[in-house]
């Protein structure tokens, strides 16, 4: 389940660079190996759930610093709301 709001933005982004870097360091090997990309692209997969599975891990204790202004919603006991700026994770 992602936990960022461009989770999965930033995984495609991440498996896109792991393959190209992927793929310029073998230049040209794609066109006469097709097995090779097929190669690359699994890689570049694992390597993009992998930093998934690290993002998850960091953000699922994180503490965020106070002073965040935000925007909020509903009684005292039942508050609810989102942040305005960006936060500083400590």
């Amino acid at each position: 389940m992602p936990i960022l709001a461009g989770q999965a933005k930033l995984k495609a982004a991440i498996k896109t660079r792991v393959y190209n870097a992927l793929k310029k360091s073998n230049s040209g090997n794609a066109k006469s190996n097709p097995q090779a990309d097929k190669t690359w692209h699994t890689q570049a997969e694992a390597i993009s759930e992998i930093a998934e599975d690290i993002c998850q891990f960091l953000l699922t204790d994180v503490q965020v610093a106070p002073g965040i202004p935000v925007t909020t919603a509903g009684s005292p006991a039942a508050q609810a709301g989102a942040t305005t700026s960006p936060g500083k994770l400590l």
